[in-house]
């Protein structure tokens, strides 16, 4: 194995590490998977707002490329899960055989609940604002060719 090898190795595990510790909670908090009985709960989470699940409807092709990946060797598994190496029929942000957005999962709950929520259409986040403390204090959006900063009052 040469050093560049053990080099990518190491900086493989320290991502994995990272992802596992700082990522995986946040993905898990906001994931409500519908079909978690064949998963792993190590890796998804229940109570979220973002609806996860199986469509209840699969085409030919999709069975015929599962079936030809698991005879070329990859094991029948959650590839969201400890192995990425697998296959599986996908799941899908999906609730009651209608795709959902994040948009449906989670502002329109409470979009006209929260009077500290502003929301701007037609805008593109540019950049997330973060402190010398690595907290997130502001936003910055173009919309309609013009460069905004808003940041925060309170506490993020």
């Amino acid at each position: 194995m040469t050093k560049l090898n053990i080099i990518k190795q190491i900086k493989g595990l320290e991502l994995k590490t990272i992802f596992l510790i700082k990522v995986l909670p946040y993905i898990k908090k906001s994931e409500k998977n519908l079909n978690i009985d064949r998963l792993n709960r190590k890796y998804h989470g229940v109570h979220g707002e973002q609806s996860v699940s199986k469509y209840p409807y699969v085409d030919r092709p999709s069975i015929m490329l599962t079936i030809a990946f698991h005879e070329r060797g990859l094991p029948i598994a959650d590839f969201n899960g400890a192995f990425q190496l697998s296959t599986m029929q996908s799941q899908a942000f999906a609730k009651d055989e209608e795709r959902v957005s994040t948009n449906n999962a989670f502002i329109q709950p409470i979009r006209y609940k929260r009077k500290n929520l502003t929301v701007k259409t037609k805008a593109e986040a540019t950049k997330i604002l973060i402190n010398k403390h690595k907290v997130a204090y502001g936003v910055k959006y173009i919309q309609d060719g013009h460069v905004y900063k808003r940041t925060l009052r309170k506490k993020l």
